[in-house]
């Protein structure tokens, strides 16, 4: 419209002074001016009611990253635009992070209040465990509320610091005269905009060709968004130099015009001429076009003047106003550190002050575990805003959140040790975050402590890690977190042939057994933990071996020492020819495998069908070709245990499903791979992954995708939120048509098998009871006749098998409307019945499940459908995605 503008003018006015003496754009810019006013005033007065809403993290997604990159394509056309919209989104930016604190505090007040009303006025203890309880609850769904806010919130304002952020702010320490002289002397050459003479501009030499360079350099001095950096233009001369002074400075005037060298004449656009001439630069700046390239530019020109410069900011924005508003965004982030340690701090509190005189100690021990289980959600969220918000920060406000980061790192490690129990060999999972969080701690953050405190987060370190892998009485010593530069220690597999790690030092302390301080090796091994240090080595003197510096890798090491053990043996022959010593001790323990294996009976056989082993051994299932590592049993069930597993290769976390059967057990092997074949060749966001087998003589490893949050049993004992139900409901109901879609019926749909994940999904899995169907065209009541599954949840035709019919799709629906139920209530269906028998016959007698009375009238329509007694009229999962109670929009949409 500007531009129409201008053009209309042009029409009407002939000579070009007047133009711009007679024609009124001033009053036209105001008009647009105070129209981006009423925009942004729109603009934040939504963002504020949004605030308000109970679920405000799933109304912010995109929404504000959509706004900004609008704004940045319309002010550049507007007069002051660009430093306008900067600093409101900066503004906006800081008030979702003080909202977010303030969320936390009234939130936090409103269950402390809850909590200590029940705790006074009730002298049950069952009332007393179901407010514990309650309030437990409360306080996660809290803390994941707080972190999600946060991280939307922190994501946004790390997108604006890279994008407004792309300057770093010199003193001239040496005067004008010697800086010009050193400009010259490097080839340095001056962009002269007519104009604009109190601006001084200067560019490297290899710019001087590449106006179109300058003047892109130019614009995002003044605001405007530069997409990329021509690729003829080397990484560190794609900047350029700003300094400015005073219209009326004479003395100022006369030193820089003393500038004898290279001069080129460019005209810039005239909205980066007017924002260029309005801008304020106190001292110099270096300014690139992308924020990613200042650091390397900013320190090989800081390097190549040397002492003439000295650096006050070494990132920032170019126009002030943006600057101090980015300043006030950091200290909003760190005030929302003080809010998150303060609510922690609340909550450690309320549960272990008064209240713990009123409980019994046998009942203590049960309910702290709710407690600690809030405290974990608490610090969880603590750990990630930390870590995220340290990529927020440069310069005075770096070192301010390093104090803070090694304050909180003190704090979690005082609570562990008071108030968690000792570990018992292994890792607990609840301590992984943790253990992280101490590992990224940046090097210059422990460069700044002061000796003693130095000492003191050592030892206080080292307690806590003898303390978490269950060795109070003895702490480990020796142990640092490896800076961040530094290589990581190799990882320690589960094997007791393997070297000892040689970065790892745990001495043989007094009561403390040698297999005791191999173990803590191995487990401190594999926390990855050194000992703390400043700098790239322990501080403690201790005599380490050498290792060869040409080759790193583990298979390197393990072969140097073996030949540096074996060349230090008395043996002699072993010193001349090692190599065969070392073939002679294979030989000799694989025959005594071999030997050991034929007493067994597991080798040395003829298999007397040939045909049935060769389909066993080629069950065509997908093999898995990564590396991998056991670690902990979480779960045992009927049909083996399961243990979480981390891919070597990759890092990541599976579940890992050990099934053991007889050698040669051809029906366990058939019937497993049968329910491995369901797995293949469907993939979906609300199905648990599968990612392939590894088959032995003796056990099955199957590798499937870790849920780290639980199944949907345990989230639902007190009941759920009628708006997390509507969320749950679609998404199951989503992979129940995904897998009848594949003609597939579940058969042992429950909340046992329904998994949670961190990112909030929900996934269907454990398809042990699971049927391929023939039929894939019709669901029909015959598909299936056998009786599988879980007596509370099964469907009547499967309990009847009327007329021998058997039972169909349709019987997954069934046991979606029982699931809904027991997220309702907190309780299975038919939970007032002790036996299966009693279910059994309520359900084969035509009853059905009560619907719970405070389901909303859709919810209540919704399981109506799902509990239809005739499997024919009961609707399909593909018609139940269309009920108006699963219209609900997920994270993922």
């Amino acid at each position: 419209m500007k531009q129409y503008y201008q053009f209309m003018l042009r029409g009407i006015i002939s000579d070009s002074q007047g133009l711009q003496t007679k024609a009124n754009i001033d009053e036209f810019e105001e008009d647009l001016h105070e129209m981006l006013e009423v925009y942004f005033g729109y603009m934040r007065s939504w963002i504020e009611m949004l605030q308000q809403l109970p679920q405000a993290s799933h109304s912010l997604k995109n929404l504000l990253e959509e706004e900004w990159n609008f704004t940045k394509v319309i002010t550049p056309y507007i007069r002051g635009g660009e430093a306008q919209s900067g600093k409101l989104f900066c503004d906006i930016a800081g008030m979702l992070l003080r909202s977010t604190g303030d969320f936390l505090d009234t939130g936090l007040q409103k269950s402390c209040d809850e909590f200590w009303e029940s705790a006074d006025g009730s002298t049950a203890l069952d009332e007393i465990r179901r407010s514990v309880i309650e309030t437990s609850r409360s306080l996660k769904e809290l803390f994941h509320e707080a972190r999600e806010r946060a991280s939307k919130a922190l994501g946004f304002a790390k997108m604006l610091r890279k994008d407004l952020e792309i300057a770093a702010d010199f003193i001239l320490t040496s005067g004008v005269p010697c800086i010009l002289q050193a400009l010259k002397h490097r080839n340095y050459v001056k962009v002269h905009i007519p104009g604009l003479d109190e601006l001084q501009v200067f560019v490297p030499c290899g710019l001087m060709e590449q106006r179109l360079t300058i003047l892109q350099l130019l614009n995002a001095a003044a605001g405007k968004e530069c997409s990329k950096e021509p690729d003829e233009i080397p990484e560190d001369e794609a900047y350029l130099l700003m300094s400015k002074h005073g219209a009326g400075d004479v003395p100022a005037e006369a030193s820089w015009a003393l500038w004898d060298g290279t001069v080129v004449k460019l005209v810039p656009q005239m909205e980066t001429a007017d924002t260029l001439k309005a801008m304020k630069v106190e001292n110099m700046l270096l300014i690139v076009m992308q924020s990613g390239h200042l650091v390397a530019q900013r320190k090989a020109f800081q390097q190549s003047m040397g002492e003439l410069l000295t650096l006050r900011r070494e990132q920032t924005s170019s126009q002030p106003l943006i600057a101090k508003a980015l300043e006030q965004l950091k200290n909003e982030a760190l005030n929302l550190c003080n809010k998150i340690n303060s609510a922690i701090d609340r909550v450690e509190y309320m549960f272990t002050s008064e209240f713990e005189a009123e409980v019994e100690e046998s009942e203590s021990v049960t309910l702290q575990q709710y407690y600690r289980e809030a405290m974990i959600q608490g610090y969880n969220f603590a750990f990630e805003y930390h870590k995220e918000v340290v990529r927020l920060m440069s310069g005075e406000f770096r070192q301010r959140i390093g104090e803070r980061y090694i304050a909180f790192a003190r704090k979690w490690m005082n609570y562990v040790l008071t108030k968690c129990e000792s570990g018992r060999g292994t890792r607990p999972r609840w301590a992984t975050q943790g253990f992280d969080f101490l590992q990224a701690i940046e090097p210059v953050f422990i460069s700044a402590l002061p000796e003693d405190d130095f000492l003191s987060l050592q030892a206080l370190m080292n307690e806590c890690i003898g303390h978490v892998i269950g060795k109070p009485h003895s702490p480990v010593t020796g142990l640092y977190l490896a800076p961040r530069n530094s290589p990581r220690p190799v990882k320690v597999p589960r094997c007791h042939s393997d070297p000892p790690n040689p970065s790892l030092f745990i001495p043989n302390t007094e009561g403390a057994s040698v297999h005791e301080n191999d173990r803590l090796s191995s487990v401190a091994a594999e926390l990855h933990f050194r000992s703390l240090s400043r700098h790239s080595s322990p501080t403690e003197d201790r005599e380490e071996p050498s290792y060869p510096k040409a080759d790193p890798t583990a298979a390197t090491r393990r072969s140097w020492e073996l030949r540096n053990f074996i060349c230090q043996s008395k043996d002699t022959d072993a010193c001349q020819n090692p190599m065969e010593i070392v073939h002679r001790a294979i030989r000799s323990f694989e025959e005594k495998r071999y030997a050991a294996l034929r007493q067994r009976n597991v080798i040395g056989q003829v298999c007397s069908t040939p045909k049935s082993y060769d389909n066993i051994m080629h069950v065509g299932l997908r093999k898995v070709t990564f590396k991998w590592q056991r670690g902990n049993k979480i779960g045992e069930g009927q049909y083996g245990k399961v243990y979480t597993c981390i891919n070597v290769d990759t890092g990541e976390l599976m579940a890992m499903k050990e099934i053991r059967f007889q050698p040669n057990d051809h029906k366990t092997i058939k019937e497993t791979a049968d329910e491995l074949k369901i797995f293949e060749g469907i993939k979906h966001p609300n199905l648990v992954r599968y990612f392939g087998v590894e088959l032995h003589r003796e056990e099955m490893y199957i590798f499937m995708e870790y849920c780290d949050e639980g199944t949907l049993e345990e989230v639902s004992r007190l009941g759920l939120q009628e708006h997390v139900i509507r969320l749950y409901c679609k998404q199951i109901t989503t992979a129940i048509n995904v897998l009848h879609e594949h003609g597939i019926v579940h058969r042992d749909i429950k909340g046992a098998n329904i998994f949670l994940t961190s990112s909030g999904l929900i996934k269907l899995g454990d398809f042990g009871c699971s049927v391929k169907l023939k039929n894939n065209a019709h669901t029909m009541p015959g598909e299936v006749n056998s009786t599988l599954g879980t007596a509370a949840y099964m469907a009547p035709e499967v309990i009847t098998r009327a007329k021998g019919e058997g039972h169909g799709r349709a019987a997954d629906i069934w046991s979606l409307g029982c699931v809904l139920i027991e997220m309702v209530t907190g309780k299975r269906p038919w939970h007032e019945y002790e036996h299966n028998f009693q279910i059994m016959y309520k359900v084969g007698m035509g009853h059905k499940p009560p619907i719970p009375e405070k389901l909303s009238t859709e919810g209540k329509d919704f399981l109506a459908h799902c509990l239809e007694s005739e499997p024919k009229c009961r609707p399909t999962a593909s018609v139940l995605l269309d009920h108006p109670f699963v219209k609900v929009c997920t994270d993922e949409e």
